[in-house]
């Protein structure tokens, strides 16, 4: 998922809000790479995951009219609500992976401990 996450970085130099989406993946990014080094909390990546979850609601929300046909008949941008739809997906993508995270680091903390 990190070479993902690099690669989704990559992609966003012809993106229309180029910044808010290379820091939106980086946020994954560093989020994958805190967790293999055991650095990240499973609070912390819960907070992560939900508010990329409240993103993806956000931009549902704001899809208008979208050809379902155009989403992946072509990687060029094809429409605003194309392209929200794109967002969105890539977004939750984003906030489950984190989600799971969270959900291996709070088991990886609890079998981890010590028992007294």
């Amino acid at each position: 998922m990190a070479g993902l996450f690099v690669l989704s970085i990559a992609l966003q130099y012809n993106d229309p809000d180029v910044l808010v989406w290379m820091l939106i993946y980086a946020v994954g990014l560093v989020m994958t790479i805190l967790h293999l080094s055991g650095k990240a909390s499973p609070v912390l990546l819960l907070g992560a995951s939900l508010s990329g979850f409240c993103g993806v609601i956000y931009l549902v929300l704001s899809i208008q009219d979208v050809e379902l046909d155009k989403l992946f008949s072509s990687l060029n941008m094809q429409g605003r609500g194309v392209e929200e739809v794109r967002e969105a997906g890539g977004l939750l993508i984003q906030s489950l992976w984190l989600a799971y995270l969270a959900g291996a680091s709070k088991e990886t903390a609890n079998t981890s401990a010590p028992e007294i």
